[in-house]
Order: structure tokens, then C-alpha cells, then sequence
């Protein structure tokens, strides 16, 4: 394990090992220590975070949690990418769970990343709807998949109601175009016949 000075008082904080530690004192067994100097702590969380992640993966709460504490102390996205050798892309989602609703948080070890962090823009836009489709799925069923195509579905264009029109009769046959029988000429007083429509009246 790796420890560092914690006070003058000779005692040491543990770093890096910590569930070892206590494995070899369950069971008797001494425990070898390398004695670091490194004195930021802000380094020490990132450390930590990348051993243990890469030794059993972290779960999507407790990545959260340290992405959550480090924008807090002051860092970007692109800080910690660059920090942990993490995809930025991958981080983002992390951070946009943040401020995940109640409901989508619940199901943070059961929804996938990347699906959760499209359902949290969903609920941007509907909540109740999203709410609806989260806790209408069994366990075990919401998948990447799954969760884009009902996010695409509900950003997508709304249609308009259809307007009201008002149905108005249709006029009545002028006389200049009424159907005449006969020939379909009118005879005019001063002139020679004219079809109706042109008619000199």
C-alpha cells in the first residue's frame, strides 16, 4: 500500500491500499508500505480514483460523486479528462447526471450511461412523460437504445392542431355566366350577338 505523513506526530494516512490494509490485519499478516511525498491532495483524489477504477470499475453513482467533487473544486471537464486519461465525451455524460431527477437517479446501476444522460435531456423537455417511460420499464430492460429512440421521439416536431374553417356557401351563378339555353348568345340591342360572358350590358 502507499501511505504518506498525515501529522508530526509520525503517523501516516493511506493513500492508495486501504482494503488491503485491513485484509492483512484481519488476518494477521503484515502489509508492506511505500512512503510517498506526494503532498497535493487534489492529485491524491485523482490517483485514487484511477486505481481504483481500473481495478474493479467504479459504479456510474460513485463516478458521478468524484466528477461532481471536482468541478466543485474548480477543475473542467477537459481538466479531468486530461487528468485521468478519461474520454471527455464519456465525462460529460457523467457530469450531466448531476442533476439528474429522483427518478432517473434511482435507476443510475441499471441504466447504462449514455442512456441515462439522454433520458435527463428528455426530462428537460417533459418530465412527467420521461418519468412515465423510467418507471414503466421493468428492471433490467432500458437499454442505450432504448433511450435515445424515446428521446429523438419526444424532441420531435410537435403537430400543429388543425385550424378551424369556416365553411361558407358558394355564391350564386352570376348572370353575366349563367347557362342560357340555345345557342349560348345573348342578343344586344346595339350590337351583333355576343356570347354572354362578353356581353355589353
Amino acid at each position: 500500500m502507499t501511505v504518506a505523513p498525515a501529522d508530526a506526530d509520525g503517523r501516516y494516512q493511506i493513500y492508495f491500499g486501504e482494503r488491503r490494509w485491513r485484509a492483512c490485519r484481519h488476518l494477521g499478516i503484515k502489509v508492506d508500505a511505500i512512503v510517498s511525498d506526494q503532498t497535493d491532495a487534489a492529485q491524491v483524489r485523482i490517483d485514487q480514483f484511477i486505481e481504483n477504477d481500473q481495478r474493479e470499475q467504479l459504479s456510474t453513482r460513485d463516478t458521478v460523486a468524484f466528477v461532481q467533487r471536482q468541478l466543485a473544486a474548480g477543475m473542467t471537464i477537459t481538466d479531468l479528462a486530461r487528468a485521468t486519461g478519461r474520454d471527455q465525451a464519456r465525462l460529460s455524460r457523467f457530469r450531466a447526471l448531476i442533476d439528474a431527477p429522483d427518478f432517473i437517479a434511482a435507476r443510475l446501476d441499471d441504466i447504462p450511461v449514455r442512456g441515462a444522460a439522454a433520458l435527463v435531456k428528455a426530462a428537460g423537455r417533459d418530465q412527467a412523460a420521461t418519468k412515465a417511460f423510467v418507471e414503466g420499464a421493468p428492471i433490467g430492460t432500458i437499454g442505450v437504445a432504448e433511450c435515445e429512440r424515446f428521446a429523438r421521439e419526444l424532441s420531435g416536431p410537435s403537430r400543429p392542431p388543425a385550424p378551424d374553417v369556416a365553411l361558407t356557401p358558394a355564391p350564386e351563378p352570376s348572370p353575366k355566366t349563367a347557362k342560357v339555353e340555345g345557342e349560348g348568345q345573348h342578343q344586344c340591342p346595339t350590337h351583333r350577338p355576343f356570347a354572354i360572358q362578353t356581353c355589353c350590358r
